[in-house]
């Protein structure tokens, strides 16, 4: 594998999240603008938004943005005409995830003092829980059940019927940042640099050290799986765990990795040098 990159600029501070809608990229960055991206063209449109604190979290559903910001303000907006369609701020902490769940048809909301909660899609508070597990920094969804992962190191799961937790394994030695589910289970990445592979029963099947630094993102896409870190490293995998290439300062982002999501079916990165990378 080869991958080479375009380079998208235009903020001028680490870029913290990405989101797609399927046709446009959207960015979050530490100058507290939203930006828009046509990947076709390499460029922004007219789409961009100030916000009052940057945002570490952003998500797409339908015509919907949610935005989770430092102020602990959680933000919807309309990306067809920018209109924002509610705000909340329940307790004023950071908030570190937003993701949507169809299941649930409700947003999920982790922030940096363990707070779990879940909106409606008019912004009403449906639950809280308070987990005591410090930052709330990756959540992913399924159909029966959703996995919180934080800064205690561990991956709970909760039942999307009964939201009563189904199981709660240690998987890290400190804080986790991201959980990709698989066809082989869960896969997270923590502070630790490992790469942690988790049943859907919850057992611990791995920990593959794989970065020197905390890993920020693990994505799957074209057969292969890529994963970024705070060691300004990308690395491509096969299957096996096998790396196909390293992707180094040179060729790639100066500074800490941040995120990574799959758009239009490209990997896309951004990082703390400003930087936003559409690999191909």
């Amino acid at each position: 594998m080869n991958l080479q990159a375009e380079t998208l600029r235009g903020h001028s501070g680490p870029v913290y999240a990405l989101a797609s809608d399927g046709h446009y990229l959207y960015s979050s960055a530490g100058d507290r603008f939203i930006a828009r991206w046509d990947t076709d063209a390499k460029t922004t449109d007219s789409f961009s938004i100030k916000l009052d604190s940057p945002a570490y979290s952003i998500c797409c559903f339908g015509q919907t943005l949610f935005v989770g910001c430092t102020n602990g303000a959680v933000i919807a907006i309309n990306t067809e005409n920018k209109q924002l369609l509610w705000e909340s701020n329940y307790l004023g902490f950071a908030v570190f995830s937003v993701v949507w769940s169809e299941a649930l048809n409700a947003l999920l909301v982790g922030d940096a003092e363990g707070n779990l909660f879940a909106f409606s899609g008019v912004g009403k508070r449906l639950w809280h829980f308070p987990l005591s597990a410090g930052k709330i920094r990756a959540i992913a969804v399924a159909d029966s059940c959703f996995y919180v992962g934080a800064q205690d190191g561990n991956i709970r799961c909760f039942d999307n019927t009964t939201l009563n937790e189904l199981w709660n394994t240690k998987v890290h030695d400190r804080s986790i940042y991201t959980i990709l589910r698989t066809e082989e289970g869960l896969l997270s990445g923590g502070m630790d640099g490992h790469v942690a592979h988790l049943s859907y029963l919850g057992e611990k099947l791995a920990a593959l050290p794989i970065h020197y630094q905390s890993v920020y993102g693990i994505v799957e896409w074209e057969g292969h799986r890529a994963t970024c870190s705070k060691d300004k490293t990308i690395k491509v995998w096969d299957k096996n765990w096998i790396c196909v290439q390293r992707i180094e300062t040179t060729q790639g982002h100066k500074r800490s990795i941040n995120t990574a999501i799959v758009h239009k079916n490209m990997l896309v990165t951004a990082g703390d040098d400003k930087l936003i990378l559409v690999w191909s």
